[in-house]
């Protein structure tokens, strides 16, 4: 500004809201509010970056400009002459106006030889303090008496006005001053309770002197001790304070302070400035927002604020508060509805509690006619409620008339769920069962079956769910589990049956039913339908692999612990864990395998003993051989005389002495062996044949030989090529008819 003849000041309308916000940071700044969410897309005021990022926008835009100075939203343009002042007027507006920004005509100045700029004056011989700035300290009045002397930084409010001042603290506890600051209040302000005056005291006080106090930590002094209670930083502001206590503490919460409470006659300095104000004009038509706020909320109701302050003179129950709010009198409890009387304000005649109106008897029917408009509930009404109006008994009300309206009683939903009832639990397995059916799923119907004892589930496949589908799987679970006590099922026409009722009455099992449309009753059956259905939705079962995946639910289900009784199924059924393929992987000790459970003291051969050994297909009921090797403690492996190798259990061996006779005698088995081949003492498994033997008893009767007989003796059986030499006899006499091969089972 140095050299500069003439001056021009520009204020740039709205500041900080000419700045769009961008769509991912508007959700910061969401402001919540009794009417909803609302997202700024301008940036608003009362943002603590805003001013830093606005100086920085400003600056870049005028930044190339000779003679220019910016702070926030003015500007200031000068010249060492006309024609350089109007070029950079020029050039500043044109520059203004490509990026959009919008001035405010009736604060703006152009080509003045002085211009004022926060609380300064410039003109071209430089710059001095305005003098309107410190008229209120050069034109107050001399001190009377000591009581007048200021003290300590304070704020204060009278009747009439309010004051504060600004000090330095020193060391020594002395203070210095800085900042003298008062205002007149206006006719509105005037009527406030003093509470209220005294918490627009320390509200003006800080705006004046924000500058000073932004970012630091200071002091807040005040001779009022319900305000330094109410804006306490460590303690909360009451929920139902009065709109203009939370509006004052909202914008004290954005600074760091601490505040003190001195009584009045140590509060000299800030009294002396509130009790000896100048006139203000400026302040004279000034509306606070509160009280915009409060008006909004009385102008809503279905009466008017005549109608309101009428009945409330009227009303012999608040007459002695609204008394009290006027004068700045705290009143008797029981006059006030045991509420701290700081929740109370006064708005033209009409009570305020918070924001809340206060109702009169005599017009509490149509407010409450017009919260029911719509015929919503309780809460709904309740919290519309809680947003315009209050009397004591105000939700009781609200309560006993939602209760008493008929067309609300028709269209009311269902009452609140009683909490689960537990069965009584059963003593024994398989006492209470629970069944229900499931499906159509993959073609199918399926009978669930649980036990309220084991939670055992049972499964039944089945075409259909008729009455005598479901009889038969029941009799063979009967049949299978016993005849249970109770069981419990839904109302399915199936359950409900006449010859389903007399299959029960016949077995004499108690048939217990819930209400239609309530499954809770059936609840154990009903969850094991949902856990059936979503493991073969997870198994992507298809139609042909049905029971396949069913028996892999059904094991693992039966095998995994229950949260109910903290044991699996097959354990509470069988008393033991059922075997699966998991049980291979757990190694057994050599102990638990060598458990044999036979006697200790049996009969036995050395390798290398002579013994008989004995023959089922053959006249001859002994062959004689010697042991070649033991195959475990009661089978053993003969070598034959005449080389054959045959497999006998100690049951069908015996001693003989150690010179025997030759055998003469061929049996069948010789005849039946000897065009077949075989490796030297290799095994062959000779398939059980269930035919009559050759040969006859001599009662005439043919001599049959069982499946089981037959089977233990060839079904194992070591042989060698026969030997050529071996002398036999007549062979027995064979059937001339012709023979077909067996057609055996290939497993």
């Amino acid at each position: 500004m140095a050299g500069g003849q003439k001056f021009s000041k520009i204020d740039l309308a709205q500041a900080y809201l000419q700045m769009k916000v961008r769509q991912e940071d508007r959700e910061i700044l969401t402001l919540n509010t009794h009417l909803g969410l609302y997202q700024p897309i301008r940036l608003m005021y009362g943002v603590a970056s805003a001013p830093a990022i606005f100086q920085r926008e400003i600056s870049h835009i005028l930044a190339d400009i000779p003679g220019v100075s910016v702070f926030l939203d003015y500007v200031k343009i000068t010249g060492p002459d006309d024609e350089t002042h109007l070029y950079r007027l020029e050039q500043v507006l044109h520059r203004l106006d490509e990026y959009g920004m919008r001035v405010n005509i009736s604060k703006c100045e152009f080509y003045a030889d002085q211009i004022e700029y926060c609380g300064f004056i410039i003109n071209k011989d430089g710059i001095k303090k305005m003098k309107a700035k410190v008229d209120a300290i050069q034109n107050m009045p001399r001190p009377q008496d000591r009581d007048q002397l200021p003290l300590v930084v304070a704020t204060d409010a009278s009747p009439y006005g309010v004051g504060a001042i600004l000090s330095h603290l020193y060391p020594d506890g002395t203070e210095k001053p800085i900042q003298y600051a008062l205002q007149t209040l206006n006719k509105t302000q005037q009527k406030y309770m003093q509470v209220d005056k005294e918490a627009y005291a320390i509200i003006f006080g800080v705006k004046k002197i924000y500058q000073y106090l932004y970012g630091r930590r200071f002091i807040l002094v005040t001779d009022n001790k319900p305000v330094s209670q109410i804006f306490s930083p460590d303690k909360g502001l009451p929920a139902l304070s009065a709109v203009r206590m939370q509006h004052y503490a909202l914008f004290l919460e954005s600074l760091d302070y601490e505040i003190r409470y001195r009584p009045s006659k140590d509060n000299a300095n800030a009294d002396a400035m509130s009790r000896l104000p100048v006139q203000d004009e400026d302040n004279k038509n000034c509306i606070e927002v509160a009280d915009v706020i409060e008006l909004n909320q009385i102008e809503t109701l279905p009466v008017t604020v005549d109608e309101l302050a009428e009945s409330m003179k009227n009303d012999s129950t608040v007459r002695n508060l609204l008394q009290g709010l006027k004068v700045g009198r705290v009143v008797d409890g029981r006059d006030r509805f045991g509420v701290d009387q700081a929740e109370f304000s006064i708005q033209q005649g009409c009570i305020l509690k918070g924001i809340r109106v206060y109702i009169p008897p005599k017009l509490r029917k149509r407010v409450l006619d017009e919260l029911h408009t719509g015929h919503f509930g309780v809460s709904r009404m309740k919290s519309l409620a809680r947003s315009y109006c209050w009397w004591e008994r105000v939700d009781k009300d609200i309560e006993e008339l939602a209760k008493n309206c008929v067309n609300c009683a028709g269209v009311r939903k269902n009452p609140v769920k009683v909490p689960p009832h537990c069965w009584e639990r059963p003593s024994e397995p398989f006492q209470r069962i629970y069944v229900n059916y499931a499906g159509p799923l993959l073609g199918h119907y399926f009978l669930v079956i649980i036990d309220a004892f084991t939670k055992w589930p049972e499964v039944k496949v089945t075409r259909d769910m008729t009455t005598d589908t479901t009889v038969d799987c029941l009799r063979e679970y009967f049949a299978t589990y016993g005849v249970p006590t109770v069981m419990v099922s839904d109302r399915g026409v199936q359950f409900t049956s006449h010859q389903f009722q007399a299959f029960l009455k016949a077995n004499n099992v108690v048939h217990k039913m819930g209400a239609p449309y309530h499954p809770a009753t059936n609840g154990q059956a009903e969850r094991f339908v949902q856990t059936f259905k979503d493991k073969l939705k997870a198994l992507k079962c298809e139609r042909k692999d049905i029971l396949l995946e069913l028996s892999k639910i059904l094991m693992a289900y039966r095998r995994t612990v229950h949260p109910a009784t903290g044991k699996s199924p097959s354990m509470l059924v069988f008393g033991r864990q059922i075997r699966s393929r998991l049980d291979l992987i757990i190694p057994k000790c050599a102990e638990q395998e060598q458990l044999r459970g036979e006697e200790p003291n049996v009969r036995c051969f050395d390798v290398g003993d002579k013994v008989a050994a004995r023959v089922f297909l053959s006249t001859s009921k002994w062959r004689f051989g010697t042991i070649t090797e033991k195959l475990g403690k009661l089978h053993y492996a003969v070598e034959l005389d005449d080389g054959r190798v045959w497999k006998r259990h100690i049951d069908q061996l015996r001693s003989v002495p150690i010179q025997t006779v030759p055998d003469s005698e061929p049996d069948i088995s010789v005849e039946r062996n000897r065009n077949t081949h075989h490796t030297e003492k290799s095994p062959v498994h000779v398939t059980p044949c269930f035919t009559q033997p050759l040969n006859e008893e001599s009662s005439g009767q043919p001599a049959l030989v069982s499946s089981e007989e037959s089977i233990s003796s060839n079904a194992e059986i070591y042989e060698s090529p026969p030997n050529s030499e071996v002398e036999t006899g007549p062979g027995p006499r064979r059937s001339t008819r012709a023979r077909k091969p067996p057609n055996r089972l290939n497993l």
